[in-house]
């Protein structure tokens, strides 16, 4: 047995207790290892099956869809392609103003995708076919932001009113 572990024994149930030392040096292991996880980020490799030498490229989706994150695609993936690799847009994403960017000789170019527009009735040639480096921002729509703020203000209310009950009313 441990030094750091106590055991107790009472009617046949074994109750083992770890010292607190012991338990807070997991618990910081474990919340710094998940830490370092978070800042690496999300990367995700796609591949096709039966495509055993295939280029692929590497692609950046930020913003509203399932999982963000880098992706290696393979070649001449489009942009609907990618979004349903990366889960598809969420409920609060506005695929009428998908940007797209990348960089064209050496110049930052922005493309502004409606998606829904292509969806509902435009040519399979209008969908854009992604690039290496490409990175596509999916925004949110204009409930998300205000709910957000609403939280926000709420918050604030609640600092506000503790602030007051405790120290000017006094």
């Amino acid at each position: 047995m441990l030094d750091s572990e106590e055991t107790h024994r009472k009617e046949g149930v074994r109750v083992q207790r770890v010292s607190a030392s012991i338990g807070l040096a997991l618990l910081l292991w474990s919340g710094l290892a998940w830490a370092q996880e978070l800042q690496r980020g999300a990367q995700y490799y796609i591949s096709r099956k039966e495509a055993i030498d295939e280029l692929l490229i590497r692609v950046n989706v930020w913003g509203y869809v399932a999982k963000p994150g880098q992706y290696l695609v393979p070649d001449n993936t489009d942009l609907i392609s990618l979004l349903s690799y990366a889960g598809g847009p969420t409920e609060d994403a506005r695929i009428d103003a998908i940007r797209l960017i990348r960089t064209v000789e050496g110049k930052r170019q922005v493309t502004e995708v409606d998606l829904r527009e292509l969806l509902e009735g435009g040519s399979l040639e209008e969908i854009p076919v992604l690039m290496p480096g490409d990175t596509v921002i999916v925004p949110g729509n204009l409930y998300r932001l205000i709910s957000r703020a609403v939280s926000i203000v709420s918050q604030l209310a609640i600092v506000a009113n503790v602030y007051y009950l405790f120290f000017v009313r006094r």
